[in-house]
């Protein structure tokens, strides 16, 4: 039985207030106190790390995410990290063993899950591009006016709402949809 710094690390499994499957790797770094090694080697033997430290480790992650959403977990990494090296701390500080560190190297979820974050994600971006492009034809559709004259100017257009496209000016159409901003065919 070692006192010097150990390194115990396992792959845990957990669930989200919103019933999400959380798999992590977890590697606690710890210690046994040298005070009390006698005492541990009398009442729980060498099979502390399987025995105590990965049921408590496990139990301690389970009851932090239970509290978060699973689209907080990753955004709150570093209060779940502080949270459940806390909770380790004080279950294995009962049995002397000190905790030195413990870091959350990987936190994943369900495969239907990314994948529909990943929909979502898309579909915000496509949302946000669609805005962007009714917001540039609205300000392109606007009365000539001083304020926009620089940005009129900037984006090639005419004082009478045409656009210069390799030398040649053709008609802007007002539309939403991309064909408006195409090249000309002369090109």
């Amino acid at each position: 039985m070692t006192t010097q710094i150990v390194r115990h690390e396992s792959k845990y499994d957990a669930v989200s207030i919103d019933i999400q499957a959380v798999h992590t790797v977890m590697a606690i770094n710890y210690a046994i106190d040298p005070a009390r090694a006698p005492e541990i080697y009398r009442t729980i033997g060498m099979g502390y790390e399987t025995g105590i430290i990965a049921p408590a480790a496990s139990e301690v992650l389970k009851a932090t995410t239970a509290v978060h959403p699973a689209n907080d977990i990753l955004q709150q990494r570093a209060k779940i990290k502080a949270d459940v090296q806390d909770g380790i701390t004080h279950w294995l500080s009962k049995y002397g063993i000190l905790v030195r560190e413990v870091s959350i190297k990987d936190i994943r979820f369900d495969a239907d899950f990314e994948k529909a974050v990943e929909r979502k994600q898309i579909a915000q971006q496509l949302a946000q591009q669609k805005r962007y492009e009714v917001e540039q034809a609205q300000q392109d559709a606007a009365p000539w006016s001083p304020e926009n004259a620089a940005r009129v100017k900037r984006r090639g257009l005419t004082r009478k709402g045409k656009r210069r496209h390799c030398g040649f000016v053709e008609r802007r159409k007002l539309s939403i949809t991309p064909a408006w901003r195409s090249h000309c065919r002369r090109c």
